[in-house]
């Protein structure tokens, strides 16, 4: 069995477009949303990194590379681990070969945001290391790698924001969700990382 054999998530015929024209609408009702199910990643390098990635093409905030909504093909809905593979993979550019292995992907929660739309927080472990991960799509501006160490990424939690240089960032909601589920699921050994940073 699979990690993704004991989760089954049944997807609307909402479209992401049908979505965001709904949710632009004045005085609509929230219970009124369209509402898609969304892939939210966490991914960690071999090396103990956690992605993270600058969006600045809407509210400038720190997103997770390789979020995005489960398709239908052929009238059909992906599955969890397909879209987190191929959102991965079309906003990341890995350096090496088969740097995703669904089969070691966790689903870690749920998530409800301010794109009001609900979430799959999964944690995405990758073969790659650090230095062989690059922006895979202009929808980020910058990449950032923070070290796996939990009192840098609760400090990111407590704050809702990440230092970078001189620079203050804000974190976006279904990002730190991914983050404090990450922790929780390492404390209760959901979820092992490959490397640990002391």
């Amino acid at each position: 069995a699979t990690a993704w054999s004991r989760c089954s998530i049944v997807v609307s015929p909402t479209t992401w477009a049908v979505h965001e024209f709904i949710r632009q609408q004045a005085g609509m009702p929230i219970e009124q949303y369209a509402n898609p199910v969304g892939v939210n990643t966490l991914q960690e390098t071999a090396d103990g990194y956690v992605v993270l990635a600058h969006r600045a093409t809407r509210t400038p905030s720190l997103d997770s590379l390789g979020s995005g909504f489960v398709d239908r093909t052929s009238g059909m809905p992906d599955s969890v681990a397909t879209t987190v593979t191929r959102e991965c993979e079309e906003e990341t550019t890995y350096a090496c070969r088969a740097p995703i292995r669904p089969e070691t992907m966790r689903v870690m929660g749920l998530v409800f945001g301010a794109w009001y739309d609900v979430g799959v927080i999964t944690y995405v472990p990758l073969e790659a290391h650090a230095k062989d991960i690059q922006l895979g799509s202009n929808e980020h501006t910058a990449l950032y790698l923070t070290p796996n160490r939990r009192h840098d990424l609760e400090r990111i939690l407590r704050t809702a924001t990440f230092e970078h240089g001189p620079q203050t960032i804000v974190v976006k909601d279904s990002m730190l969700a991914a983050i404090e589920r990450y922790l929780i699921c390492k404390e209760t050994g959901t979820i092992r990382s490959r490397y640990q940073h002391p």
